[in-house]
């Protein structure tokens, strides 16, 4: 679901592995889209205020649970393989949970919103991460980010 203050997205499971070492969170990167290919990250006060750049909505969330029986699992890559499981990978890398009949499964936390906070200009997040409504009439993109430990 898209608003002009937020936007809606699935959260990225099986699409990360633990072959580099477990992932210790995943965060959200965004960007208005003319400014994408900068490589400094700022924070949404600055991004939204000052100079357009890209930034970090918060600290990140664990790993999201991938959904698959036991036939479907490839070792080498954890991804899904079984061709049971239909479209699963879906537009904008983001993965769309399937059972073996095709049915697909709803989790409720399986979704993030960006731009969900309206309080980010308040001091307590004057130099830190926050999750800020986005700028209407402006096109955004946004990526995930994931950590290891190691």
């Amino acid at each position: 679901m898209v608003t002009s203050r937020s936007i809606v997205v699935r959260m990225p499971a099986c699409f990360y592995s633990n072959d580099n070492g477990p992932i210790s969170s995943i965060q959200v990167i965004v960007s208005e889209s003319g400014v994408m290919d900068s490589m400094n990250l700022t924070n949404w006060k600055t991004a939204f205020l000052s100079r357009p750049a890209p930034y970090l909505t918060d600290n990140g969330f664990p790993n999201p649970l991938c959904v698959r029986d036991s036939m479907s699992k490839d070792t080498q890559t954890s991804r899904l393989t079984d061709s049971r499981i239909r479209h699963s990978i879906v537009r904008d890398r983001v993965l769309e949970h399937r059972d073996s009949g095709g049915q697909r499964i709803d989790h409720q936390d399986d979704h993030y919103v960006i731009g969900e906070k309206d309080n980010c200009l308040t001091e307590e997040y004057s130099n830190t991460l926050c999750n800020g409504p986005l700028k209407p009439n402006t096109v955004y993109v946004f990526k995930f980010r994931a950590s290891n430990i190691r």
